[in-house]
């Protein structure tokens, strides 16, 4: 019964935490909607406003700007909002422990201080004859070196 238990509670947490985060995301999108809104808005009105100042043969970029800067100040907020709700719906991995020691070429971990692999015996620290760089590959490989 307590592994039911157990189990039961895991999957309310999980649930709760799921809940959560959608919540979360809502609250987020909700503040982004109104501002989208608002954009919409300010370019309609902007149109608007252009065209009234080109019948009156009025100077444009004063309104031009008013308008796009607050236009460009809505956009960086939705931005904004737009990576909290990346972030939550991708949230970051748990970073992987390193390994504490030293990994041979063969791939087994020894204690931090070893000289040889105590899997495969090989000097630690060191690439095998075959990868050292300058190192001969063959007797042949030996010839023909300077």
């Amino acid at each position: 019964m307590s592994k039911v238990k157990h189990l039961f509670h895991k999957g309310f947490t999980a649930v709760s935490e799921q809940s959560g985060l959608l919540l979360e995301i809502s609250r987020l999108k909700s503040r982004i909607t109104p501002l989208e809104d608002r954009n919409e808005a300010l370019r309609e009105e902007l149109g608007q406003q252009i065209y009234r100042l080109w019948k009156e043969k009025a100077p444009l970029e004063a309104t031009v700007e008013k308008f796009c800067t607050q236009m460009a100040a809505n956009d960086r907020e939705i931005q904004r909002l737009s990576r909290e709700i990346d972030k939550l719906r991708r949230p970051e991995k748990p970073k992987e422990p390193q390994p504490q020691g030293i990994v041979c070429v063969c791939g087994a971990l020894n204690r931090p201080h070893a000289r040889f692999c105590a899997r495969c015996g090989a000097r630690l620290g060191e690439l095998p004859a075959e990868e050292e760089p300058g190192a001969p590959q063959s007797e042949q490989d030996a010839a023909t070196l300077p």
